[in-house]
């Protein structure tokens, strides 16, 4: 009997830290390192889309390297610092070179990155960003 006693508690410890991994720590872990391209709101001049290839370093910085959307050239890269929020949640500060952004129910599958965007806190619509 002693022993099963002692089997059981061997299997609830072992159920119970393995269920310890924090959900942020997930969505962290699978954006750092890698660079996620897609529509984050930007235009040059209010009317040109830009597309965002953001590179989410493991630090919580990172940069936001912005190409036109019609014919790819470079524009500009903006300094970042990010952080995920929950299971689902994305925030990246810009500092004072553009207003934040905040991905909400993050949903990612396959290299695929889908969430409602929000701009200064003002929804502005669905995003699809695609891992590099």
């Amino acid at each position: 009997m002693k022993r099963l006693l002692i089997a059981a508690f061997a299997l609830l410890a072992a159920v119970g830290f393995s269920s310890c991994e924090n959900d942020d720590d997930r969505l962290y872990d699978t954006l750092a390192g890698r660079v996620w391209a897609g529509d984050l709101g930007f235009y040059q001049d209010g009317r040109y889309p830009l597309v965002s290839y953001i590179y989410f370093k493991a630090n919580g910085f990172g940069t936001d390297r912005l190409h036109f959307a019609d014919n790819g050239e470079y524009l500009d890269t903006l300094d970042i610092r990010w952080d995920a929020y929950g299971d689902d949640t994305i925030y990246i500060d810009y500092g004072n070179t553009a207003p934040p952004r905040e991905l909400r129910g993050v949903y990612i599958r396959r290299g695929e990155l889908r969430a409602e965007l929000y701009i200064d806190d003002i929804y502005s619509g669905r995003v699809m960003l695609y891992m590099q």
